[in-house]
This record gives structure tokens, C-alpha cells and sequence, in this order.
């Protein structure tokens, strides 16, 4: 596990082969490969996915801390989405350009193109 600790789709198929062993993980092995691959948050996982006294399930373990992973991934892209259009609105709003912002609004390749023209960073949002 730990050569597979930076690498979530080594890590996942290495889980998946060896289902049967983490599923019902021996706590404090548990504990230890939480610390050794660099992931303690696993600890936030733990009860969880407990599925009996000193036994952890690390298959559910790791797949719900990828999840949360994920969704913390996409909030911030709409946050970061939600803040370029903002910025990109308020732009147009002072050069009194209302026309392009319903136009931005409805096609995003002129969207784009705004985003350039104003200096606005990144591809988020889109």
C-alpha cells in the first residue's frame, strides 16, 4: 500500500485484489498504513467504517475519503466559477457592455473569449 499511497487508481485496484484482507482490517493496522501512506484524515473515516469491535473496513474507508475528496473538488470549482463570472460581469457592467453579458450568458466559446479579452484567468466554470 504504501508504494500505491500517491497513486488513487493503484491504490483503488490494489484494494479491489486485496478486498477480502481490508475490509475487516485490524485496527491499529489500520492506523499504522494511515500514517505510513501520508493520509491520516483516514482517522475521520474510521468509525464509520468500523464493522466490528478492532476490525475497519479500509476499502470503505479510502473510497468515502476520495468522495469527500471530490465533492470538496467541485465546490471549490464552482466557488472559483461563480467568482471569474462575477468578475467578468462586473468588467462588462462598467464599460456598459450589457449586450455582451446576455450573450456571454448563453454561449460559453464567447464566454471564453470574454474571459481572454479581460485578462481573467483560468477555464473553470465553464
Amino acid at each position: 500500500m504504501m508504494k500505491r499511497g500517491r497513486d488513487k487508481n493503484a491504490m483503488r485496484e490494489y484494494c479491489r485484489k486485496n478486498e477480502e484482507r481490508f475490509r475487516r482490517l485490524d485496527e491499529e493496522t489500520y492506523d499504522v498504513i494511515s500514517v505510513m501512506i501520508h493520509h491520516r484524515k483516514l482517522e475521520d473515516y474510521k468509525e464509520n467504517c468500523r464493522v466490528e469491535k478492532g476490525r475497519i473496513d479500509m476499502c470503505q474507508a479510502l473510497e468515502e475519503m476520495m468522495e469527500d475528496s471530490r465533492q470538496e473538488g467541485r465546490q471549490e470549482g464552482l466557488l472559483d466559477g461563480e467568482k471569474r463570472l462575477a468578475d467578468l460581469v462586473s468588467m462588462l457592467l462598467t464599460t456598459g457592455r450589457v449586450e455582451d453579458i446576455r450573450k456571454a450568458m448563453d454561449n460559453s466559446e464567447f464566454r471564453r473569449e470574454l474571459y481572454r479579452e479581460c485578462g481573467i484567468d483560468g477555464e473553470s466554470g465553464e
